[in-house]
C-alpha cells in the first residue's frame, strides 16, 4: 500500500479528482485566470460519446482537418519541407502518415533542413524506401 508520496492510489485518485474539480471552477468563472499550460478537456459521458451524431461530428471533424492541410499545401503556404514530402508520400504511394516518416528517416531528412534535391535518381530512392516502408513492421 506504501508508495512514495505515503498516500495509496485510491487517496491519491481521490486528492486528484478533488483538485481538478478546484481547478475547473476558476476555468468556468473566467478562463484567462486558468495557469495551467492546457485547459482541461470537458467531461463527456459514455452515451454521448457513441451517440452516432457525435461520431458523425467527430469524423467531419477530423475531415476537414484533413482537407485544410491539403488546401494549404495546394496554396503553396506550407514552409515545412519534411511535412510536404510526407503529405506527397501520403498522396502518391498510399502510405500513411508514420510510415512517410519511416521513409524521412531512411532518406536521412532532417527536421529543419532543405530536404534533398529531386533528381531521378532521389525519384528512384524514394520510391525503393516507400516500397521498403510498406514491408516494415511499425512497432
Amino acid at each position: 500500500i506504501g508508495s512514495r508520496s505515503g498516500l495509496c492510489t485510491r487517496a491519491r485518485g481521490a486528492m486528484a479528482l478533488r483538485l481538478t474539480q478546484f481547478l475547473l471552477r476558476f476555468v468556468k468563472a473566467d478562463p484567462d485566470k486558468y495557469v495551467g499550460k492546457y485547459l482541461p478537456k470537458p467531461m463527456i459521458t459514455h452515451g454521448l460519446r457513441v451517440s452516432r451524431s457525435y461520431r458523425k461530428a467527430k469524423g467531419a471533424t477530423r475531415r476537414a482537418a484533413v482537407r485544410a492541410r491539403q488546401v494549404e499545401e495546394e496554396r503553396g503556404l506550407l514552409l515545412d519541407v519534411r511535412k510536404q514530402m510526407r503529405m506527397e508520400l501520403k498522396r502518391n504511394t498510399g502510405l500513411g502518415w508514420t510510415r512517410s516518416l519511416l521513409v524521412c528517416k531512411m532518406v536521412e531528412m532532417h527536421e529543419r533542413g532543405k530536404g534533398p534535391p529531386i533528381t531521378q535518381s532521389t525519384r528512384a530512392k524514394l520510391t525503393e524506401f516507400a516500397d521498403l516502408a510498406k514491408k516494415m513492421p511499425l512497432h
